[in-house]
């Protein structure tokens, strides 16, 4: 059930975005990061914001949120629980204004929305069952919008139905009616500076289609059956194949191929016995036809995973083994990220299709990633729980060398495969990082938001808008003239 949820909202969320792309967008498209406050029931509380991402394409939105929970009450070493929450929906702009000129720093527009849309939270009691609720969810909002995106703040109320097959009531942290306030930072990808250019084709293809049809039927002698029977009937079939004349039709903005160099953020909340991860640092690259090729250098810290089984914990603590040892180490990274337009790479005869469309890259993409990470320990381990950091000190002999997080080589190189959303300059995110090597500490999971400018564009644009500005200047200082002159 899990699983299908997150299909269904994964699916809904990419057809949205795909029927923005063929619908040609409105200016209200941008992706950020955001942050929500959840206000839980039954015991539960927090004492963090939940981090995560947000996305607008025309009027569709989707929002994903993940943090961590606890029951009040518990023990010292008892683990935080996980919780995630998806929303997807329609976002209504009570005024339709006009577009911010993204080159003019003084054209800012209030905007008051509202969102309507489904929901799916997860947060209670850990475990095989844990507590889960789906409904819908009500958000009036306002929106700040800027030249280059929006800053906007919504008041979200949750209406859900708690899961009662997997879990009792009491165990589920956020359902029946909830509140969460919302911030959220978008960018709607530089679009002025980018310019791009609406393309659209009609390409005309055959297919092979092969039927089957009965053209007869005859008897045949077989095994004796229970009547005595001996005669058996068979069908027979004949196979033709015939060629089909389709046409497809493609509708993508497309801009020059380009380069750029901007900064890059990694982090992923403290869950799943994985510690706090945050990094940042400047990033460069290029993205040319269906690809795009990133290079970045970041500093900060580095989330390990506890892999410590409950045996090798309770020879540390026989008292109370509910806690890991999951923690954060202080890194530098530097690596390299290769990808691939999944949307491109889905359109049939790619070879049929005009060179204009192949030689630039679109303004929306959808990326299948691979990076490599060269990880580089720079400071003191800071373990996720105080206790685990003396335990440790004190009988460190108790936990395997694979699992224990001061083993940590000093240089470790790890691989990475995800999916990314970008939109013009501003890119979202998701890689899973493993390692080949004896360190499966460094197995995690990573969100990353980066804008990346391209500077030369940037300047050309600049350059031709100061130039403008120049030339109407001089035209009216020309017609005033020319008025004066006209009058004497």
């Amino acid at each position: 059930m899990k699983h299908l949820l997150q299909i269904l909202f994964f699916a809904f969320c990419l057809g949205a975005t795909q029927f923005s792309l063929a619908q040609e967008l409105s200016d209200y498209r941008a992706i950020g990061l955001s942050v929500t406050q959840p206000q839980f029931k039954n015991g539960f509380a927090t004492d963090e914001n939940w981090y995560g991402v947000h996305a607008q394409f025309s009027n569709f939105y989707f929002d994903y949120h993940l943090g961590s929970l606890y029951k009040k009450g518990r023990e010292t070493l008892d683990p935080l629980l996980r919780g995630y929450m998806w929303n997807v929906g329609y976002s209504h702009l009570f005024f339709k204004v006009r577009k911010p000129n993204q080159l003019s720093v003084t054209t800012v527009r209030l905007i008051p929305f509202a969102d309507v849309g489904l929901s799916y939270v997860r947060a209670g009691i850990d475990g095989e069952d844990r507590a889960f609720s789906w409904g819908l969810k009500l958000a009036p909002g306002m929106m700040v919008k800027f030249p280059f995106g929006n800053v906007s703040l919504k008041w979200d109320t949750y209406f859900l139905i708690n899961n009662t097959l997997l879990s009792s009531k009491n165990d589920n942290a956020f359902t029946d009616i909830r509140f969460s306030p919302t911030l959220s930072f978008s960018i709607d990808g530089l679009e002025d500076i980018f310019n791009p250019r609406d393309y659209k084709k009609s390409i005309d293809y055959q297919v092979q289609v092969t039927t089957s049809n009965k053209v007869g039927t005859y008897y045949d002698w077989g095994d004796h059956d229970k009547d005595g029977n001996t005669l058996e009937k068979v069908d027979v079939y004949r196979e033709s194949t015939r060629t089909d004349d389709r046409t497809e039709k493609i509708a993508f903005e497309i801009v020059e191929n380009y380069w750029h160099t901007g900064v890059k953020l990694t982090a992923f909340p403290q869950r799943d016995n994985q510690g706090l991860t945050l990094m940042y640092g400047p990033m460069t690259g290029f993205r040319f036809g269906m690809f795009g090729i990133d290079g970045f250098y970041q500093r900060g810290q580095i989330g390990l995973r506890s892999l410590a089984s409950v045996e090798e914990l309770a020879q540390l603590s026989l008292e109370n083994v509910n806690f890991n040892l999951s923690a954060a180490q202080p890194v530098s990274v530097v690596g390299g990220t290769f990808a691939m337009d999944i949307l491109k790479m889905s359109i049939r005869n790619s070879t049929k299709i005009a060179d204009v469309f192949w030689g630039a890259t679109t303004f929306t993409r959808l990326m299948l990633r691979y990076n490599y990470q060269q990880i580089t320990k720079n400071g003191d381990l800071k373990f996720t729980y105080d206790e685990a950091e003396a335990l440790m000190l004190n009988n460190a002999s108790a936990i395997l060398p694979e699992n224990n997080p001061y083993q940590l080589g000093k240089t470790t190189s790890v691989h990475g495969m995800g999916v990314a959303l970008e939109l013009g300059a501003a890119s979202f995110s998701y890689d899973y990082n493993f390692t080949k090597t004896v360190a499966p500490l460094l197995n995690r999971h990573s969100f990353s938001f980066s804008i990346g400018v391209p500077l030369i564009r940037l300047v050309k644009t600049v350059s031709g808008h100061l130039k403008l500005r120049k030339a109407v200047r001089k035209a009216k200082r020309e017609a005033k003239q020319k008025a004066k002159a006209t009058e004497k």
